[in-house]
């Protein structure tokens, strides 16, 4: 399917496409937050070196998304993300991941980074996350982790509840 929301023009050129039915949400020089009406998750892409307070930015509107959404998936791009800053990281700990369970998510597919140094980053995080009510599943492609979340509880959900225009974009 190629109908779904493409990256635009400048900084965000860099980031890999999600060509998947997908609703833009927001956007900075490395990350978009979309909402995939099709797997009814928010899906974070990375890209770069996404940091501070750009990091906090993408990751809080995944929050709202999830809150607002009522949905329990989240998926995080991260194929072509850089390394994640150790203040960062104990931020993500400490706040999002908390937040997240908080706002409903229940099931986490994340995209596996392509550098190393970043793969290690990832892979730390989610094993100081074994305490919480979360599921992580690691994939090496989006369709992977889209089929994933495709098929998990979360899914069963009403979809004729969520308005995807909620966000007020068109």
């Amino acid at each position: 399917m190629d109908s779904g929301v493409q990256p635009s023009a400048g900084a965000l050129d860099r980031l890999p496409g999600y060509r998947f039915p997908s609703q833009k949400i927001a956007s900075g020089s490395h990350f978009e937050v979309l909402w995939d009406s099709g797997i009814r998750a928010v899906v974070l892409i990375g890209s770069g070196f996404l940091a501070g307070s750009e990091l906090t930015t993408a990751f809080a509107r995944t929050i709202q998304v999830l809150g607002e959404s009522r949905s329990q998936g989240v998926l995080l791009e991260f194929a072509d993300i850089g390394t994640i800053s150790r203040t960062e990281q104990a931020w993500l700990l400490d706040h999002w991941f908390n937040d997240a369970v908080g706002a409903g998510a229940r099931w986490l597919a994340i995209v596996e980074p392509h550098r190393t140094i970043a793969k290690m980053v990832v892979d730390r995080l989610t094993n100081e996350l074994l305490s919480l009510d979360l599921t992580i599943k690691k994939f090496t492609t989006v369709d992977l982790a889209r089929n994933w979340l495709e098929r998990v509880p979360n899914q069963g959900l009403d979809r004729s509840r969520i308005e995807d225009r909620r966000w007020g974009l068109a």
